[in-house]
């Protein structure tokens, strides 16, 4: 009696083992067909990337770096990859992607923007606050001060700008837009190269003002507070030169 109810204990766990062995063999069946619809299935073609934010890279630029091709599935541009592949080019700050099921993909771009412009030989070009210098864009109008001056190295478009005088100007520019914006929209031109530092312009009068080499932050503040009586009096058609090249002095020419 206990022998066959041990027969019958072994024979239903084998049967338990077969079920659970088909059940296995199965799924995995059903897996491998999934995979295969997902991967040839026409649901999940891509119909439609839209894209956002871009300026100096082109559409059919940004699709080639993110390996899209026609007849692509969805699920061959993963969000993350697409994302890092599209953020290795020099003029994007930053890229977002996303899946839109069954076929939509979705870019959002913000490329790196230009800080000011700069003139080198007659030719202008954009450049950031790092140096990057940026495509211009054909047709847009730049409210930005220009960089001119000796400049020592070529400057090319996708290549960082050379020079201690160019750094100089974008140093100057970065804090004096982060903490003064009122006042960098005053500036139209920062000439750089002299052997006494840099010198710039406004746009109101063109008053030259020299700034030295280095102490922006004190020569920032001083700049403003010097500006703002100047709107207040109204004379700042009167003012030939601002001075602040040596820290705790500050010259200002007036017309006679």
């Amino acid at each position: 009696m206990k022998r066959g109810r041990t027969i019958i204990i072994i024979l239903r766990r084998v049967r338990l083992i077969l079920y659970i062995g088909l059940a296995g063999l199965a799924s995995y069946w059903l897996i491998g067909r999934y995979r295969i619809w997902l991967d040839e299935s026409e649901t999940f073609t891509i119909q439609s990337i839209t894209i956002e934010g871009n300026e100096l890279l082109t559409d059919q630029e940004i699709l080639q770096l993110a390996g899209y091709s026609d007849m692509t599935r969805i699920w061959k541009m993963a969000p993350p990859d697409v994302a890092d592949k599209i953020a290795d080019n020099a003029f994007v700050e930053h890229v977002s992607v996303q899946h839109h099921l069954p076929d939509r993909l979705s870019i959002q771009i913000r490329e790196k923007a230009p800080i000011a412009l700069i003139n080198v030989k007659g030719s202008i070009f954009c450049i950031d606050r790092e140096g990057l210098v940026l495509p211009s864009v054909l047709r847009k109008r730049y409210d930005l001060p220009i960089i001119s001056g000796d400049f020592k190295g070529m400057v090319q478009v996708g290549s960082h700008a050379r020079g201690e005088a160019v750094h100089q100007a974008l140093t100057f520019l970065t804090e004096i837009r982060r903490s003064m914006p009122e006042l960098f929209g005053e500036i139209s031109e920062v000439v750089v190269g002299h052997q006494t530092g840099l010198k710039l312009f406004t746009k109101t009068a063109a008053i030259p003002v020299w700034l030295g080499k280095n102490g922006f932050d004190w020569k920032i503040r001083c700049f403003a507070a010097i500006w703002k009586e100047l709107i207040i009096q109204k004379q700042r058609k009167m003012v030939r030169y601002i001075d602040l090249r040596f820290r705790g002095q500050v010259a200002v020419g007036m017309r006679t």
